[in-house]
């Protein structure tokens, strides 16, 4: 009959033990929720900055889809440009070998 007395003499310590765990866990979950809520923020700071940078990547692109459009034009006039000058030297070579 000792024993019952003493494990009911001891429930409001295991009481007690319990509310110090719960209280701990609680505050543990209020300090992961501050850190959740500043790395939110973060993140979406971070969001930002990406969304800019791809607003600036896609901007680049298209200049650098122009710029290859000009040099392809370019290359196309000076492959011509070549023909016409390379003509005149065949030319004389040929002129050069009756000589």
């Amino acid at each position: 009959m000792g024993r019952p007395a003493n494990y009911v003499s001891q429930i409001p310590n295991y009481v007690s033990q319990l509310r110090n765990y719960v209280s701990r866990f609680c505050n543990y979950v209020s300090q992961l929720n501050v850190y959740l809520r500043r790395t939110n923020v973060y993140l979406i700071r971070a969001n930002d900055y990406v969304s800019q940078l791809n607003v600036y990547l896609r901007r680049a692109n298209v200049y650098l889809r122009v710029q290859t459009d000009y040099m392809s034009r370019s290359n196309v006039y000076l492959r011509r440009a070549n023909v016409y000058v390379s003509q005149p030297n065949v030319y004389l070579r040929q002129r050069n070998d009756y000589v």
